[in-house]
C-alpha cells in the first residue's frame, strides 16, 4: 500500500510539474505577391525602387527598407499610404508629416506595427506535422493556404517621382499567415527556418507556483516512505 501511495503521489507531481512547461504559438507568413530574395527575406523591385519587408520578433512587428533606384528623389505619399490588416486600414504615418522623402541612389525605412498582437484561432487548415527544435522543444506545425488562412495583412503604398510628382503609382502587397507552430517549450529565433516568423502568444509557466506545488507534493511522498 505504501508502495503504490508513492508511485501515485509520484506520477501526480510529475503531471502537474510537466504541466507547467512554458507553450508558444508563433506565425510564418507568405506572399503570393512578393518573392523572397536569397536571404529568405520578402523583397519586391521594380524600375523606380526596391523595397525590403521586415517581419520577426514578438507580435511580429513590420518594417520596410525602401531604396530608390533612380537619379531624381522619390516620394511616398504617406496620407495614402496604408497597413490593411484584417480589412481593416491603418495609416502609416501617426504624424503630421504627409510624405517621406528619398533622395537618389538611397534608401529610408519605414517603422509600422506588430502585426499579430493576440492568440490566432483556427478551425481548419490544409495540412499539419509535428516534430522538435534542437533544445527539444515539441511543435505541431499547421499549413494553411491563402484561402483558409486565420490572418491576412496588405501594404499599400502610393509613391511618386520627383519632388513634386504629377504622376502617382500605387503598390499592394498583400501576405497572409502560412504557417502556426504551436511549440510546448521555448525557442530561440536562430531556430526558426526563416526570418519571417513572430511570436504571437507566450505564455510562461509560473516558476514560483511551480517551486511550491512540487515542494509540497514531495514533502508528502517523503511522509510517506518514513511512516
Amino acid at each position: 500500500m505504501k508502495l503504490f501511495s508513492s508511485i501515485f503521489y509520484l506520477g501526480v507531481t510529475l503531471i502537474l510539474l510537466s504541466s507547467c512547461v512554458p507553450t508558444q504559438q508563433i506565425v510564418g507568413v507568405n506572399s503570393t505577391v512578393v518573392p523572397m530574395n536569397e536571404r529568405q527575406m520578402f523583397e519586391y523591385a521594380n524600375n523606380d525602387l526596391v523595397i525590403q519587408y521586415f517581419l520577426s520578433g514578438y507580435q511580429m512587428p513590420i518594417s520596410l527598407r525602401i531604396e530608390n533606384k533612380r537619379n531624381e528623389p522619390i516620394v511616398i505619399d504617406l496620407s495614402n499610404s496604408f497597413l490593411i490588416v484584417q480589412n481593416r486600414s491603418l495609416p502609416w504615418s501617426s504624424t503630421p508629416e504627409q510624405r517621406l522623402v528619398i533622395p537618389p541612389r538611397s534608401f529610408d525605412e519605414m517603422q509600422g506595427f506588430r502585426l499579430v498582437t493576440q492568440r490566432l484561432e483556427y478551425l481548419s487548415f490544409e495540412n499539419i506535422s509535428h516534430g522538435s527544435f534542437p533544445n527539444h522543444a515539441k511543435y505541431s506545425q499547421i499549413y494553411f493556404n491563402p484561402f483558409n488562412s486565420p490572418y491576412e495583412f496588405r501594404n499599400y503604398l502610393t509613391y511618386g517621382i520627383g519632388l513634386q510628382p504629377s504622376d502617382w503609382k500605387n503598390l499592394d502587397h498583400p501576405f497572409y499567415v502560412s504557417e502556426i507552430l504551436e511549440v510546448k517549450g521555448e525557442v530561440n529565433a536562430v531556430d526558426l527556418p526563416t526570418p519571417n516568423y513572430g511570436v504571437s502568444d507566450h505564455k510562461q509557466s509560473s516558476g514560483a507556483g511551480t517551486g511550491v506545488l512540487a515542494i509540497l507534493l514531495l514533502t508528502g511522498l517523503f511522509i510517506l516512505l518514513v511512516s
